[in-house]
């Protein structure tokens, strides 16, 4: 009987850590919809990447230094080592991994390479996202933590 209250004992742990060492915060804006609307209420771990690096797909909070160092959320699309290719349209594509971009005969593409600490971000809402296309690649020491939960509102 102890080891099955032990054991029903580490996720309540695990939570409570994770609570603890998140960040509550409230969307303004639209450029990560239709993952976040404006108004939504998110937790952000501001411990996630002291331990590991971000991931393809992570959803991150960072400073973003266009807009007066003011707070942003992004998803990760491409990670050190990878190469970008962009267009004058915005869209993008990863050279050596997975692919998102429209056909334009007149487009212009520009090839980035991933610096070492750099990670490419972008708004789910492609067209409503000052992201890494216009901004550049953000270093890691600008990614202030992981968004891991969207608590209000409820959606069923």
């Amino acid at each position: 009987m102890k080891f099955w209250v032990f054991l029903l004992r580490i996720p309540m742990v695990r939570f409570f850590i994770r609570i603890t060492t998140s960040k509550r915060l409230q969307i303004e804006g639209n450029s990560m919809s239709p993952t976040f609307s404006h108004g939504d209420h998110i937790l952000v771990n501001k411990e996630q990447y002291h331990l590991t690096k971000p991931k393809r797909g992570d959803i991150v909070l960072f400073r973003h230094p266009v807009l007066g160092n003011k707070y942003a959320i992004k998803r990760v699309i491409g990670i050190p080592g990878e190469l970008i290719r962009t267009t004058n349209f915005g869209s993008y594509n990863l050279v050596n991994s997975i692919s998102k971009i429209e056909n334009h005969d007149s487009a212009i593409y520009t090839e980035l390479l991933i610096e070492e600490d750099e990670y490419f971000l972008i708004g789910d809402n492609t067209n409503n996202s000052l992201d890494s296309r216009r901004i550049g690649p953000v270093k890691l020491d600008l990614i202030w933590g992981k968004v891991w939960f969207k608590y209000w509102p409820i959606n069923f």
